[in-house]
């Protein structure tokens, strides 16, 4: 996580594009961005995300999840 990471997701929040080429936002970029786990991108997560970047987060970072797809 890094300060690009807390930007896009502000960027997420209000509706600006994130990817900076035109491309929709995968399920994939609105699940990392939800920082704490709410179901929901918002600025809570954004903060969350630079509070642990610069070392303020009285947690740790939530755990990374991964994604299972093409399960036959």
């Amino acid at each position: 996580m890094n300060l690009q990471d807390a930007i896009a997701i502000l960027k997420m929040v209000v509706g600006l594009d994130v990817n900076d080429s035109g491309k929709p936002l995968s399920p994939y970029q609105a699940l990392a961005a939800d920082f704490n786990g709410d179901g929901v991108v918002s600025l809570t997560d954004a903060i969350g995300v630079l509070k642990h970047v610069v070392g303020l987060s009285l947690t740790s970072a939530p755990p990374i999840g991964f994604l299972l797809t093409n399960l036959t």
